[in-house]
C-alpha cells in the first residue's frame, strides 16, 4: 500500500513525497503570527548587524513583513530565499518558528 498521511487540525497546502505548494494563503492567525515574528526578527537583526550584507537582509525581512501584512505568504517565502544562514539562526534563537520553517525550506 501507498503512504498515509493523517492531518488533523491544521491547513494542508502539499502533502505527502515530493509535494510542494505554491501561492498558499495562511489562515488570517497564521498571517498576523508569521508578522509578529517578522517584526520580533527585524527588531534583534537591527540590534546586531555588523555589516552592509546583514543590512541588504535586514531590507528583505522588512519586505516580508509588508508582503505578511496583505496576507502574501507567497511573496513571503519567495523573499526569504534571499536571506543568509545569519537571519536563520537569529530566527531559531528567538523561536520564530513560522520564520524558520520558512527560510529553511526555501
Amino acid at each position: 500500500m501507498g503512504d498515509k498521511y493523517n492531518i488533523h487540525n491544521t491547513q494542508a497546502g502539499a502533502i505527502g513525497k515530493n509535494a510542494s505548494a505554491i501561492n498558499t494563503t495562511f489562515n488570517n492567525n497564521e498571517s498576523k503570527e508569521l508578522e509578529a515574528e517578522l517584526v520580533r526578527l527585524l527588531s534583534h537583526l537591527s540590534k546586531v548587524k555588523t555589516n552592509s550584507e546583514q543590512e541588504k537582509e535586514i531590507e528583505s525581512v522588512k519586505e516580508a513583513i509588508v508582503a505578511a501584512k496583505d496576507h502574501k505568504p507567497g511573496k513571503v517565502r519567495e523573499i526569504l530565499k534571499g536571506v543568509g544562514k545569519w537571519v536563520l539562526e537569529i530566527a531559531k534563537e528567538i523561536g520564530a518558528g513560522l520564520v524558520t520553517k520558512l527560510i529553511s525550506n526555501t
